[in-house]
């Protein structure tokens, strides 16, 4: 349930819970609200059942997201008639929500830039690593045995699907391996040291 109280952001997530409360309220969009709150649950039963994990909600944002809006909507609406008639311009609230979001946006976009780079090198380091071997091995049609198949099927552009046909075992000293320390780890070889 914590999980789902942080969705779409841990600022904003009260605001889904207000949206759900409001079309609970409303006698047009009870059983809408009724139905999407029993899908809403599916992550929830399965964080429980299974493994603690966010991701599992993320198919599941945009149920939160149209919560939280009505919740947001809501609470427009509710508003005092005494109050200033600035407040209730359209970009006051849209400016009281994004400084909701802000706290949660510019962490995970700087943790996304940080990825990104990082995986940037590796991508760099693969590709020039398969390249080394993805030209012999498809010159002279071997078997390239791999621990990331698909990445090595797309870069050197052979078939991915693993032992199709019984091949020779992965540990074979003749077999060709994107990634030695993998063969060597097969081999019981741990004084190689890399991995």
């Amino acid at each position: 349930m914590k999980r789902a109280l942080l969705v779409p952001t841990g600022a904003t997530g009260w605001l889904a819970v207000v949206g759900l409360a409001a079309a609970l309220h409303a006698r047009e969009t009870r059983r809408a609200a009724i139905a999407v709150f029993v899908i809403g649950l599916i992550p929830v039963a399965v964080m429980t059942t299974t493994v603690y994990d966010w991701r599992y909600l993320t198919p599941f944002l945009p149920i939160w997201a149209i919560a939280a809006a009505l919740g947001a909507r809501t609470l427009f609406d509710a508003l005092p008639r005494s109050l200033p008639d600035w407040t209730r311009a359209p970009a006051i609230w849209l400016s009281a929500l994004a400084l909701l979001v802000l706290p949660a946006v510019v962490p995970a976009v700087r943790e996304g830039e940080r990825e990104a780079r990082t995986l940037e090198r590796r991508l760099a380091f693969e590709r020039e690593s398969i390249a080394e071997l993805g030209a012999g091995v498809a010159a002279r049609r071997e078997i390239l045995f791999s621990d990331r198949p698909d990445f090595a099927a797309w870069t050197v552009d052979r078939v991915g699907e693993p032992n199709p046909h019984g091949l020779p075992e992965r540990g074979a000293a003749t077999a060709t391996w994107f990634h030695v320390e993998k063969q060597d780890s097969v081999r019981g070889d741990s004084a190689s040291g890399r991995r």
